[in-house]
Parts: structure tokens; C-alpha cells; sequence
């Protein structure tokens, strides 16, 4: 339980570091964040860590949030 929560906190601060790394330069507000997932990492055990993943990344970016495979 407790690397589900890491894995998360991790993910959040390396997404606000890239957004707030981008010089100032402004993103279409409409366009959604795109998560890209190993397809191991697509397992029912995940589901909730992606999920909460995502609702934080939508909502400190006020932007949709789609999820992938690196496959597709």
C-alpha cells in the first residue's frame, strides 16, 4: 500500500516540476495531460492509484487527463 502512495506522490511532483518547468509558456486549456502506462502497470490492483493519479492531475492542472499504454 505504502509504494501506491509513493508511486503517486512521486508522479504528482514530477508532473507540477515539468508543468512549472516549461519557461511560462501557456498549454491549451482544453487539450487533455496524456498519462502513459507500462503494460504491467495496467493490472485491477492499480486501478485505484491511476484513478486518484488522474483526479489529482485534472484538478491542479484544471485539464482533462487520458491514460495510454506505451504501446498504443
Amino acid at each position: 500500500m505504502w509504494s501506491l502512495r509513493l508511486l503517486l506522490v512521486l508522479s504528482v511532483t514530477a508532473f507540477v516540476l515539468a508543468a512549472y518547468g516549461t519557461g511560462g509558456s501557456t498549454a491549451n486549456q482544453n487539450c487533455p495531460i496524456v498519462i502513459a502506462w507500462l503494460p504491467s502497470e495496467l493490472g485491477a490492483e492499480l486501478k485505484d492509484a491511476r484513478e486518484a493519479l488522474s483526479a489529482v492531475v485534472g484538478e491542479v492542472f484544471g485539464r482533462p487527463v487520458e491514460h495510454c499504454t506505451t504501446t498504443t
